[in-house]
């Protein structure tokens, strides 16, 4: 009997992730339906952020508890867990945990967005497709320990919640990681003097510059027409004034119109008359505005230490006015200086990509309540009402 063939090209076998170790999740709401319709929708929403390493199609019950899904943490290969639930007080609840033996991060949800709200404000929504066949970059900000900071145990539970967001999506290597795979950005901003998380979501949108010097030709062959039309006039009207010259020099040679004891004629008022000095300047200062409208680009915050500091400032002009809540849909929002001369996407070296990040939810603000060192349990590690000499006490 022959042996059957396998195809290699089309049916290339996926590598398994607990073999290749890639962090697996489970976005969980605790207590079922009972959480609400927002909370249960912000699930899916957060599902979407980790895909394509998580249980998407994941359906909890009224009756299922924590340790039916740590019974299945091991067989499936889940190194993370995501809970959401409500506490008595009807407040929020998000718990990270590492498993199977932890540590716990416990967040108090204090607000929060869906991406059907994030969608609702925005001129053109995009909506996320094959961009989630890829995880997403993540991008920490605020992590490091202020310079007040002294002590180990006020810089260990930084290092602790950075290890853990950093441990939930698979690692990338700068210097051969491709460029083109990079398509959906995850953005965590600590506040350290209050405490608080912000949780973005964006897309990467790229285009190659070629707008704006379409623009720009355009530009020039208007100018340039008009010049030509001028022109045209000035032509047109030098053959009107010399017709009009040789019918009068025909007059005169037959003796029938003009004396000579007539006035001479003034010959100046048959030349066309060139543009004044007022309007010429006038259309050269159009010309220039133009071509500085063209050549304007967002300015550089690398040197910018809060972001506030670029919106209120005046030199920054219209662009002061856009802020996180609102979307600018000027082709100057994308960032040209990012990418010039790399080849992302089929781009070649004489093209320039233009990058834009486009939110897409969900839009979450955490408070960092506890840490504990076991799983959902065990002796607490930090504490934000706590002070550090009453945590001891309690070990």
């Amino acid at each position: 009997m022959a042996k059957r063939r396998h195809k290699k090209r089309t049916h290339v076998p996926q590598p398994n992730p607990v073999e290749a170790h890639i962090p697996q999740s489970m976005v969980l709401r605790i207590g079922g339906s009972r959480v609400g319709i927002s909370l249960s929708q912000l699930v899916q929403d957060v599902r979407m952020i980790m895909q394509p390493h998580t249980a998407v199609n994941l359906r909890e019950r009224k009756a299922n508890k924590l340790r039916d899904y740590l019974s299945m943490t091991g067989p499936l290969g889940v190194t993370h867990l995501l809970m959401f639930s409500k506490t008595k007080n009807n407040e929020t609840s998000l718990r990270i945990a590492h498993t199977p033996r932890g540590p716990t991060v416990h967040f108090k949800v204090q607000s929060y967005s869906l991406c059907k709200d994030i969608q609702r404000v925005q001129k053109h929504p995009r909506v996320p497709t094959t961009e989630l066949g890829t995880p997403p970059l993540l991008v920490l900000n605020g992590f490091a320990p202020a310079a007040s900071a002294t002590t180990a145990a006020s810089k260990a539970h930084l290092s602790l919640l950075t290890s853990m967001f950093q441990n939930m999506f698979p690692a990338i290597t700068a210097s051969t990681a491709a460029l083109k795979k990079i398509k959906r950005v995850m953005l965590v901003n600590l506040d350290q003097e209050t405490g608080e998380l912000d949780v973005r979501h964006y897309l990467i949108s790229t285009k190659t510059l070629t707008r704006r010097i379409t623009a720009s030709t355009a530009t020039e062959r208007k100018v340039k027409k008009e010049e030509d039309q001028d022109e045209t006039i000035f032509k047109a009207a030098d053959h009107d004034n010399d017709d009009e010259i040789d019918d009068r020099d025909m007059e005169d040679d037959d003796g029938s119109d003009n004396d000579d004891d007539n006035e001479e004629v003034d010959e100046d008022q048959f030349l066309p008359h060139a543009p004044s000095a007022a309007a010429s300047r006038a259309k050269l200062q159009k010309l220039l505005a133009s071509k500085k409208r063209l050549s304007k680009k967002i300015p550089s915050l690398g040197k910018t230490k809060d972001i506030a500091d670029f919106l209120l400032r005046d030199d920054a002009g219209e662009m002061s006015a856009v802020t996180s809540e609102s979307e600018a849909e000027d082709d100057d929002m994308y960032d040209d200086s990012v990418l010039h001369g790399a080849k992302y996407r089929g781009t070649t070296s004489n093209e320039k990509k233009a990058v834009k990040l486009i939110e897409i939810g969900p839009r979450m603000k955490l408070k960092l309540v506890k840490i504990q060192e076991g799983l959902c349990e065990g002796d607490i590690l930090y504490h934000a009402y706590q002070s550090s000499a009453k945590v001891e006490s309690k070990k």
